[in-house]
């Protein structure tokens, strides 16, 4: 193909051009190079503009150009109601629905603003748009106010790209507008400079027929379940140790026509996210849940995701577990410990107490994972690991009758033990998004007397109620519904490092060095915390926190 050259001549006059004699590219079509407010005529994009040229290439700016006059439009005194005679401005509505509230409000589709800069308008009523001015756009979250500013979307025309040519969104107006009423449409940019003034005319859509009257949309989703709470219809409680699969649970899809239709929790069209992590065990522990309904192609609503073909519609719940008879009120305590033999890497001690509050198990030892739990991965860092683990309490202790417990929980290994200047070692969730283990570790040095170590497990606070809000609450120490609202506040703690040196403090003496440490405490070692209430009904078990030891 020959290579074009282009016609330049500056001294011609003005010119009408069509867009293939418009010289582009020496490969392209036209050959001559327009001059500065020449007009270009082109089927597909309209009356465009020469605004520069460069006569060293040939290359030439178009803008596009519209006879509607965005910097007046009509006035107040002399608006038309009908589309005849006049600008095309004058035939510009903004259509008001005042049979919803607030009155949604849309701008005439006719009605482009150019220009890339442009961000938002906002809509007057009347034509006073100074101070006094009354504003009357809005965007709306549900109930919620915004904004009154109504964003611009880019108007895209298909094969020829994004041009900055835009249109206004859909909003909300304050108040009821009237038929024929005139407001003020001002366009800013983002930085709130003045673009474009536009007068238009109110028409109410009120009587204009919609898309699909017949149409039913779906309003909401909910849970059908026999354990969902009398007073809380978004909270599911489960009996302790209760087999929740057994639940015959339902998803409800409730329509506008005022009907409904029933599925099962089947995870095709209705699941329930987040069950597979919840045993019906631990007391009081809570736990959300979303039950999730995928649309039909042929559905619709207002609530759903977008865009197709995955459309969606969300509900959030929460399960927890009740106190029931013939069941055990345990938990059992994670500790993870590093260990340096045969490799290197982290394993996870537990720790079983009892609402009881009696006695404390080292259950390490019997501990099982479930058959639908992963194992334990002491190297993967960063990477959080969801776990179900059982034990039959009976191997236990001989008080407890054949009862096999499952627990899940979460772990999260930030950091080798053997890393001093670690900033976390590992993170547990007791409940999913309640974090336990971030920033806590204690640090040993040596004693005053060499022969000795030395252990501070502070944190650095001097606070006994923040250290608490720290180590203590996190555990989510097990507490009697019915009786109390928080755990009971500890008096004492017992330290203990290994499986022979152990210390008594009261929980105001804790954060004092602990001196005088007969065994070697080295870099990664675990310190386990024993929380004790003592009051004149003797000692209550509260639970278990545990520590990393840095030099």
């Amino acid at each position: 193909m020959p290579t074009i050259v282009p016609i330049v001549d500056q001294s011609r006059g003005w010119r009408y051009w069509y867009y293939d004699e418009i010289y582009t590219t020496p490969l392209g079509v036209g050959r001559y190079v327009p001059n500065v407010n020449d007009a270009v005529w082109s089927w597909e994009l309209g009356l465009q503009r020469v605004t520069a040229v460069n006569y060293l290439t040939g290359e030439s700016t178009l803008v596009s150009h519209t006879f509607t006059n965005n910097n007046g439009g009509v006035l107040a005194i002399d608006a038309l109601l009908g589309s005849g005679p006049g600008s095309v401005s004058e035939s510009f509505r903004v259509y008001v629905n005042t049979t919803v509230s607030p009155p949604t409000m849309a701008v005439d589709r006719r009605l482009h603003i150019y220009g890339s800069d442009a961000s938002y308008v906002k809509i007057f009523k009347g034509t006073d748009t100074g101070p006094s001015g009354h504003v009357v756009s809005a965007m709306f979250s549900g109930v919620t106010l915004l904004s009154e500013n109504i964003p611009l979307e880019t108007v895209v025309t298909p094969g020829v790209g994004v041009l900055a040519v835009k249109t206004v969104q859909v909003g909300w107006s304050i108040e009821a507008l009237l038929e024929g009423e005139v407001v003020t449409c001002v366009t800013y940019s983002a930085g709130g400079a003045v673009l474009c003034v536009t007068r238009l005319l109110v028409s109410l859509s009120n009587s204009i027929h919609t898309t699909d009257t017949s149409r039913r949309y779906i309003l909401g989703i909910e849970l059908i379940s026999p354990f969902l709470s009398l007073t809380n219809n978004r909270l599911l409680e489960y009996p302790g140790n209760v087999l929740v699969q057994s639940d015959s649970m339902l998803g409800r899809v409730r329509y506008s026509d005022a009907t409904h239709v029933d599925l099962p929790i089947d995870g095709t069209r209705m699941a329930v996210h987040g069950m597979e992590a919840y045993t019906a065990t631990v007391l009081n522990q809570e736990l959300p849940i979303v039950l999730v309904y995928t649309l039909l192609p042929n559905e619709y609503s207002y609530i759903a995701s977008a865009p197709q073909p995955a459309r969606f519609i969300a509900e959030p719940y929460t399960v927890t577990t009740l106190e029931s008879l013939g069941a055990y009120d345990v938990k059992l305590f994670v500790v993870p410990r590093w260990v340096t033999a045969p490799v290197p890497k982290w394993t996870l001690d537990y720790y079983l107490y009892s609402l009881d509050r009696d006695v404390v198990i080292d259950a390490t030892a019997f501990v099982q994972y479930s058959p639908v739990s992963p194992v334990f991965n002491g190297s993967l860092v960063n990477a959080p690991q969801t776990l179900t683990v059982a034990v039959n309490l009976n191997l236990l202790s001989p008080s407890y009758s054949l009862y096999r417990f499952v627990q899940s929980f979460t772990v999260n290994l930030k950091s080798s033990g053997s890393t001093g200047n670690a900033a976390n070692y590992w993170q547990i969730e007791y409940t999913p998004n309640h974090f336990y283990g971030s920033g806590v570790w204690a640090v040993t040095s040596v004693d005053a007397n060499p022969i000795y170590r030395r252990l501070d497990i502070s944190m650095g606070l001097v606070d006994v109620a923040d250290w608490l809000a720290e180590i203590y609450s996190p555990i989510e120490p097990l507490i009697y519904s019915h009786t109390e609202y928080l755990p009971p506040t500890p008096t004492h703690v017992v330290v203990r490092l290994g499986a022979v040196w152990s210390r008594e403090l009261t929980v105001n003496d804790a954060l004092l060095l602990i001196t005088g440490i007969t065994v070697p405490v080295l870099q990664g070692d675990t310190v386990r915390l024993e929380w004790i209430h003592r009051s004149s009904n003797g000692d209550a078990q509260l639970g278990l926190s545990s520590m990393t030891v840095k030099l």
